[in-house]
């Protein structure tokens, strides 16, 4: 990455493989195959952003036409699943299991996960 000033992290992962790449301190080069889709995802935290809040206690992701978040034991979460219009389209609480919420249109949602200590966002995508 040639212009990664400002930015705390910048990692490619490549999902076919599960290999990831500091791009502030590491070169990446591929060969580009029209045959292969989502190959690629880019990871990124910005300089001066606090960054206290751990994603340790939550894993957040989409198989399919769900979402998931696994919690930690004892962990007691509010989930909030949300458009890019930031309208609210499903909410659920759980406790320290896999807790699975159904989307019924494809696309890119964000998903909140708060513990009442942390406040966890992250976007997925819905096939």
């Amino acid at each position: 990455a040639t212009e990664a000033e400002g930015f705390e992290f910048l990692n490619l992962k490549v999902n076919n493989t599960g290999v990831t790449t500091n791009l502030k301190s590491e070169s990446y080069t591929f060969t580009y195959n029209s045959n292969v889709t989502d190959r690629f995802e880019l990871f990124f935290g910005f300089t001066g952003i606090d960054n206290t809040t751990s994603v340790d206690y939550a894993k957040i992701y989409a198989v399919d036409n769900n979402v998931k978040v696994v919690l930690d034991n004892g962990v007691n979460a509010d989930i909030t699943v949300y458009n890019l219009l930031g309208q609210s389209v499903a909410a659920r609480s759980a406790s320290g299991t896999i807790t699975t919420i159904a989307v019924e249109k494809t696309g890119y949602y964000l998903v909140k996960v708060n513990d009442g200590a942390h406040v966890t966002t992250q976007k997925v995508f819905i096939r």
